[in-house]
């Protein structure tokens, strides 16, 4: 009987549990031309099992103009990010820096990021939001102005160095001091390495190509609380008649 009065007050209590989910940027196609005319756009995905969606986009700008929704397509290399005809098919900081946002419809701990390929170099800056600081009254114009709106940045280098299509985890050994470890948030941006972000790396060389990443989400289980005052009440009741029938 002690043990249902256990369970009991357990039940009352909420059940928190850590899920991991694993993102596929690798699309079936590609693109026709790199002449591409800069259509804005956004791509929906869900992650392999099903249990949560991102909204995706591309947004790009030098450091001392305004940002820009650019072109985003999720090809047989990943991510490929388009900011001016005849363009480079990379998210890249070489001219333009090049970033993806992704809206999350809960909030996620970034985890992990895969790289499918890389030119020159691969060092990438990541920001963490709680809401789209491209969209509404607080819209941000600068990257100078995204970064400092931000919940917390990172900057990571070599993210693409051997071996490639692995994931790199943005939480593990050094990284554990990075800013955004630990951080929850639904607005993530990912992109090719931004000053503002910090990391005091070098610009302009970094080409990469996001072939997907790994987020964690915490769950909490709730019983409901007629239910669970029921069963409390209950196993109330049963030990009080078991001490009584021991006197």
């Amino acid at each position: 009987m002690e043990k249902l009065l256990v369970a009991s007050l357990l039940v009352l209590s909420s059940t928190s549990y850590a899920a991991t989910q694993t993102w596929d940027f690798v699309g079936s196609g590609g693109v026709s031309s790199l002449n591409r005319n800069i259509v804005a756009n956004s791509i929906n995905l869900s992650d392999n099992d099903n249990t949560m969606s991102v909204s995706m986009t591309a947004w790009s700008a030098y450091n001392d103009e305004n940002i820009f929704q650019s072109e985003l397509w999720l090809s047989q290399w990943g991510t490929l990010v388009y900011n001016a005809n005849g363009e480079a098919h990379w998210t890249d900081n070489v001219g333009r820096y090049d970033f993806v946002l992704l809206s999350f419809d809960q909030d996620v701990e970034l985890s992990g990021i895969s790289i499918s390929n890389y030119m020159t170099d691969s060092d990438i800056s990541i920001a963490a939001f709680d809401s789209n600081p491209f969209e509404g009254g607080s819209a941000m114009t600068r990257w100078n102005q995204v970064s400092g709106y931000a919940l917390s940045s990172s900057s990571f280098s070599n993210v693409g160095s051997s071996p490639l299509n692995q994931y790199y985890a943005l939480d593990s050994g050094a990284n554990q001091a990075k800013t955004t470890a630990g951080t929850s948030a639904s607005y993530w941006l990912i992109g090719a390495y931004n000053q503002y972000f910090g990391g005091g790396l070098t610009a302009g060389n970094d080409n990469l190509k996001f072939s997907g990443l790994t987020t964690q989400t915490s769950n909490t289980t709730q019983v409901s609380a007629p239910a669970s005052l029921s069963l409390f009440a209950f196993a109330l009741l049963a030990f009080a008649g078991r001490r009584n029938k021991l006197r």
